[in-house]
């Protein structure tokens, strides 16, 4: 394939015309910016492979690199990502599993991301005899190395602060760009386990991760009742409010689910919520995950609870819904990842309810206090749906509206 051959000319012909015509290029990550336009990342990581004993092995090196799309690209398809293997285009459910948990809260459940990953590594890691047409292959320790493909993914995607490019994904929705995969066909690594085996040292972070800030934006005013705009220097940009305030109130609750110190209100009249019995019982297996938000609950009578504390950022109502939410929820019970999952399910419910709605008009300073807040977040450009955060035009595509480009 043309992006494991970077320095190979490829030209396509269809029906006797020229479709595709790539020219040279000095690596895999220059070649494959060619297929993956619009808001993007790159990352590029080199790991000596140690031995059991932790000591490194001469001439034993492993090379993760690749490009990620921002989360709003995301595709129904898991042909929008592809995976290299020592210049072998491969098929891996486990590694594209791997790419996807990288991207954490910023995908929905059926959405893949859009991308390339390429790892190199010696040959004797890695069985490429498995599959006739040798598109599987079987790796030394495929645990080890999910770990170490999900955390330098999930390295990268919270990197993403700019704003979605508006112009590149309207025409992408709107089939003006081809695919990528048309055009070419609780575990972490900082596990004891994964350094005795490879000493992690970043060789390059993110080729084109930008500094954008939201705070330093010209705040204009608000339309459509939710969508905050913007302007710096040659860009418009749109917010929107209440994926920015349920992005932020995300990532607040997760990390107080986390560390045990979410802040909770004593209702000054206890509050009861009727359910049916079945759900009564789903909500009460949930007692104690609930308890890390701040919720304070108990069985009253049948088919009833008793609410007497609730999340700090939650009123009386916010709190009835999200807990009737819960009770008709089946949540997992066993298996690995199972509680983070559960954690962001219910992080995502309350963060949902307790955020600014469409519909009320936001004060300047509390823009800017919203902007400041998400600036120091990660993953602030997609909300725990998986819906964009803010979107930008350049310049020129708004005067490319206007005819002001002729």
């Amino acid at each position: 394939s043309s992006i494991a051959n970077p320095k190979v000319r490829y030209r396509l012909f269809l029906n006797g015309k020229e479709v595709l015509n790539l020219p040279p290029r000095d690596s895999s990550l220059d070649r494959a910016a060619a297929f993956f336009k619009g808001s993007t990342l790159s990352f590029q990581r080199s790991y000596p492979v140690c031995s059991e004993k932790g000591e490194s092995l001469p001439d034993m090196l492993m090379e993760i690199e690749g490009i990620i799309g921002h989360p709003s690209l995301a595709q129904r398809e898991t042909a929008a990502f592809v995976l290299f293997v020592n210049n072998r285009m491969i098929s891996d459910k486990a590694l594209l599993r791997a790419v996807k948990d990288g991207f954490d809260s910023t995908l929905k459940e059926r959405e893949y991301p859009i991308g390339y990953l390429h790892i190199r590594m010696p040959p004797a890691l890695v069985d490429v005899n498995v599959h006739p047409q040798k598109s599987e292959v079987r790796f030394w320790d495929q645990r080890i190395l999910f770990g170490l493909v999900r955390d330098v993914v999930y390295q990268t995607v919270r990197n993403f602060k700019a704003p979605m490019e508006g112009m590149a994904s309207l025409a992408r929705k709107s089939g003006n760009i081809p695919e990528p995969a048309k055009m070419i066909s609780d575990f972490r690594s900082e596990s004891s386990e994964v350094q005795a085996l490879f000493a992690g040292v970043p060789k390059q972070a993110g080729k084109n991760i930008e500094q954008f800030k939201l705070s330093q934006l010209r705040y204009v005013g608000q339309i459509f009742d939710c969508y905050l705009l913007c302007e710096s220097t040659d860009q418009f940009v749109i917010v929107d409010m209440h994926a920015a305030h349920e992005r932020l109130n995300f990532n607040i609750l997760k990390r107080g689910a986390l560390a045990g110190n979410n802040n909770s209100q004593m209702l000054l009249l206890p509050h009861t919520v009727n359910l049916s019995e079945e759900s009564q019982a789903r909500l009460l297996n949930q007692t104690e995950l609930l308890a890390s938000f701040g919720f304070e609950f108990e069985a009253f009578g049948p088919g009833t609870v008793i609410v007497r504390a609730v999340p700090q950022m939650l009123d009386s109502v916010g709190a009835e819904t999200v807990l009737k939410e819960v009770a008709a929820t089946e949540f997992e019970e066993e298996g690995q990842g199972v509680l983070k999952a559960n954690i962001d399910e219910i992080a995502a419910r309350i963060a949902c309810h307790a955020s600014v709605r469409s519909g009320v008009q936001l004060e300047r300073e509390e823009v800017y206090f919203l902007f400041e807040s998400l600036d120091s977040e990660e993953f602030s450009s997609a909300c725990p749906h998986g819906r964009p955060v803010v979107a930008s035009f350049s310049k020129m595509d708004v005067e490319k509206w206007f005819g002001r480009d002729r």
